[in-house]
């Protein structure tokens, strides 16, 4: 019976920690996103882009990912 109640908590634990990591992943795409417009910016090692376009650029990327961490929430049951 221990055992079984053993089993049943990791699994869980797994269940969880695997639904918060998906939940989460337009997290790290935002992070990236933004590291890559730093090192192509005007501020970064490769100035392609200069402050204007690139500041424009990182506000309509921000307002995708907002809408798409709204959409990604943890949806939670209520009782």
């Amino acid at each position: 019976m221990a055992l079984l109640a053993i089993v049943s908590l990791i699994f869980s634990i797994i269940y969880k920690i695997r639904e918060n990591a998906v939940n989460a992943l337009w997290y790290i795409g935002y992070i990236i996103t933004l590291l890559i417009m730093t090192y192509i910016g005007s501020d970064g090692a490769l100035n392609i882009i200069n402050f204007y376009y690139s500041s424009a650029i990182v506000v309509i990327v921000a307002i995708i990912f907002y809408f798409i961490g709204v959409y990604s929430r943890i949806r939670y049951n209520r009782s």
